[in-house]
């Protein structure tokens, strides 16, 4: 190989780096448009006594008989989802995909990673990153995986891979398994002043419902 095509090699792989680098930058500056909470402490440390009775083992049904076929199972999970849903009450919008609005997006090695925002709730937006394959749309179908983010300041960030610890980017590693992945951002998040706010904005629209129901609302 010349020594022509060795600088040009170089070069490209240098500006492809720089690139990747500004794009990722774009993304974390896109992405965090509010300031870290000051909250987060607060809602990481769990309460000194629960008031709830611990829950059950999952494999037990409420007789006391261990579940031991698929078919227990499907009578054992109606009840759970039965039980869970009276509990958190959840939330009655209308049940329509979302259109997502993308606002940025660059390139890991092989992947497409976008910064998203799309409507959760009539008037209500919320932001998420959407993680494929490149070429996945040629490939058919794929597994789809939604991954929620830890209580940490940089949300969405994490699971996508664009700040915070390399082990929990999972919804990085999926996609590079082969998978769709979306991480939605917590609606405790959405929005300046602390969570309390959110909660309560919430609680207007939705009485009685849980938080929890909110946030599964919002990754559905």
């Amino acid at each position: 190989m010349s020594a022509h095509r060795q600088r040009r090699r170089q070069f490209l792989r240098s500006t492809a780096g720089a690139v990747s680098t500004l794009s990722l930058t774009r993304l974390v500056s896109a992405e965090r448009s509010n300031k870290d909470v000051s909250w987060l402490a607060e809602v990481q440390k769990p309460p000194a006594k629960s008031k709830h009775a611990p829950l059950p083992d999952l494999l037990f049904d409420g007789k006391g008989g261990a579940i031991q076929s698929v078919d227990d199972w499907e009578g054992q999970r109606q009840t759970i989802e039965k039980h869970w849903r009276r509990f958190l009450k959840t939330i009655d919008v209308p049940d329509k995909a979302p259109k997502l609005k993308v606002i940025m997006e660059d390139h890991p090695t092989g992947l497409v990673r976008q910064l998203v925002r799309y409507e959760c709730e009539p008037g209500i937006t919320v932001g998420g990153y959407l993680l494929k394959p490149q070429g996945s749309i040629r490939r058919g179908s794929l597994p789809g995986v939604v991954v929620l983010h830890s209580t940490v300041n940089h949300t969405i960030r994490q699971p996508a891979g664009v700040e915070g610890k390399p082990e929990k980017a999972f919804g990085l590693k999926l996609a590079r398994a082969g998978m769709v992945t979306f991480c939605p951002k917590c609606f405790l998040w959405v929005g300046g002043g602390h969570y309390n706010q959110r909660v309560e904005q919430f609680h207007k629209r939705h009485p009685g419902s849980k938080g929890m129901a909110k946030m599964l609302h919002d990754a559905q």
